[in-house]
């Protein structure tokens, strides 16, 4: 397989995609605390 994306860019896009992760986990924990209330 060829990988056109470089391992910093890779490394990159990783960080971003935790970044979005913990804020999309954090809406839904509140989402689901509300929601149980």
């Amino acid at each position: 397989m060829v990988y056109d994306l470089s391992v910093q860019e890779f490394v990159q896009l990783i960080k971003k995609g935790k970044k979005n992760l913990q804020k999309y986990l954090l809406r839904i924990s509140i989402l689901r605390s509300e929601t149980t209330i």
